[in-house]
């Protein structure tokens, strides 16, 4: 599951809530991105191919500012997907439930979109890396064995849990330290050590607010 943050640069001695009310939202983070337990690194180029495609969607499809019931809603549906997404003749609200339809229209309808942002992005870059992504994630919608959710269960199953885990730990061992690393020496340590502590002296030196007015400053 990932979250999209709001967020802008903070100003010396501000919040970042304070930030937001001053400047409104500078860019957005994306948090619990990599988690992917196929991936070594944990998270592999599809996820950031369908990540530049779903985030630019974002900013070109319409969005009316939501209502309090109608983010209810949307929770409602986003549950049901992260629970029972698998499920099948799953279902979710539209217009607050006035309609249902089946997750797999309206997944399938999300990426007739994507797909057209894919072209313009294929277009841009050459190739067809973004197409083929969609088509690989669509696929899912008509077999949920294809899901990260339901590969890791299928493992889980026939290795258990323990099993599952030490077997892919083994397997990105192995990737890993295959990977050419660079070398760091202890002078490259201390140089980092020495400019850490200067631009520490800098920040204090600059300090001149009591610790009892930070935090009246800030209550």
């Amino acid at each position: 599951m990932r979250r999209f943050v709001q967020k802008r640069v903070t100003r010396d001695g501000e919040t970042p809530s304070d930030a937001l009310l001053r400047g409104g939202i500078e860019y957005i983070e994306v948090r619990s991105l990599d988690i992917n337990p196929f991936s070594p690194i944990g998270v592999d180029e599809q996820q950031i191919r369908f990540l530049d495609l779903f985030m630019v969607w974002c900013v070109l499809a319409d969005a009316p500012e939501m209502s309090s019931d109608e983010l209810l809603c949307t929770r409602t549906n986003w549950n049901r997907v992260i629970l029972e997404g698998r499920k099948p003749g799953l279902t979710l609200g539209i217009g607050c439930e006035t309609a249902q339809f089946p997750l797999t229209k309206v997944g399938k309808d999300l990426f007739h979109d994507l797909k057209r942002v894919a072209q313009t992005l294929d277009g841009m870059n050459g190739g067809s890396e973004y197409q083929k992504v969609c088509d690989q994630l669509v696929a899912c919608f008509d077999n949920p064995e294809l899901t990260f959710s339901a590969r890791i269960l299928r493992s889980m199953l026939e290795s258990g849990i323990g099993g599952t885990g030490k077997a892919l730990a083994e397997q990105y061992r192995t990737m890993l330290r295959e990977e050419p690393l660079e070398v760091l020496s202890e002078e490259d340590f201390a140089k980092e050590r020495d400019a850490s502590r200067e631009r520490q002296r800098q920040i204090e030196e600059a300090d001149s607010e009591s610790f009892e007015a930070l935090l009246a400053r800030h209550a």
